[in-house]
């Protein structure tokens, strides 16, 4: 089965054109094993689990690892969390403590993923342009006051995972030096002139790049029952999802053995199967070797 959706931004590709329209299918069981196969989803792994389950991107009818590493970050974030749906299904079951030192009570969470929204970016582009501030200027003693910047994306993903033990501060300021592609007139910025920025320069390119980027970090507001604080609870969707993945991991290779025994398919028939058709003909295995048995009891 065949799900639609429209992405927050889209993809861009080398003509300029936008597609945002999506076509997703589930995850079948070589997707789960591809994410579960490390004790760390990589942003590498991500990129293939989403070449392999989009089945169409706009006009694009063959979506390479290269097209879903380009895809923006705020994309990339709204598949997993579609694909999370389509798999698992709408509902989501959490548990955190109460952040509150003299309660620290456990909360249950529940919510939809169909209640999460993601706002649609108007007039997406591949190269974005900021002014910066008169004081900006002075300050970096440029006289183009001109950036062009692009937003961060999976490629940029891949690589800041080899550098998450740093500090935020080094993370950003690389980012910064992949995203700005035109700065003080010159093409490209390196690492080492973005750490050297004022102050208030990066922080308005930071804040024009996250203005336009869209919303990635998902949160709910909450109330503690016991003790009545009520506080934000971040939703880290890698986490989550991928730890589900983590738990099914075992439960995937269990469902490949009973139904081979039984039905003697082979080990790619059956893990190309999405976890729901798998879950049906279990059951209705199930119940037919249940059947059998209360027939010759």
């Amino acid at each position: 089965m065949e799900y639609t959706y429209t992405l927050p931004h889209g993809y861009i590709d080398l003509d300029g054109s936008s597609h945002k329209q999506v076509v997703l299918r589930a995850l079948g069981g070589y997707e789960e094993e591809l994410l579960t196969s490390s004790q760390q989803v990589s942003a590498k792994q991500v990129s293939r689990v989403l070449a392999r389950c989009i089945v169409k991107l706009g006009d694009v009818v063959s979506v390479s690892e290269s097209i879903a590493r380009n895809l923006l970050i705020v994309d990339r974030l709204f598949l997993l969390l579609k694909l999370r749906l389509i798999t698992f299904g709408d509902f989501i079951q959490s548990v955190v403590h109460c952040p509150e030192s003299d309660c620290n009570q456990k909360i249950d969470i529940d919510f939809n993923i169909s209640d999460i929204q993601f706002a649609d970016i108007n007039n997406p582009r591949e190269i974005y342009q900021l002014q910066l501030s008169e004081n900006s200027v002075l300050q970096c003693e440029i006289d183009d006051p001109r950036v062009d910047f692009r937003l961060p994306n999976g490629g940029d993903q891949e690589l800041v995972s080899s550098r998450l033990n740093n500090n935020s501060a080094e993370v950003v300021s690389f980012l910064l030096s992949r995203c700005i592609k035109k700065f003080a007139g010159q093409d490209g910025i390196s690492l080492d002139q973005v750490k050297t920025l004022p102050a208030l320069t990066r922080l308005e390119i930071e804040r024009a790049i996250e203005e336009r980027a869209g919303d990635t970090d998902l949160s709910m507001t909450t109330q503690c029952p016991h003790c009545q604080f009520a506080f934000e609870v971040p939703f880290d969707i890698h986490d989550f999802f991928f730890g589900e993945l983590k738990i099914s991991q075992q439960h995937l290779y269990n469902e490949v053995h009973y139904l081979a025994f039984h039905y003697h398919w082979s080990e790619q028939e059956i893990m190309s199967m999405t976890k729901e058709k798998r879950g049906n003909y279990v059951a209705m295995l199930s119940e037919e070797i249940e059947r059998l048995n209360d027939a010759l009891a």
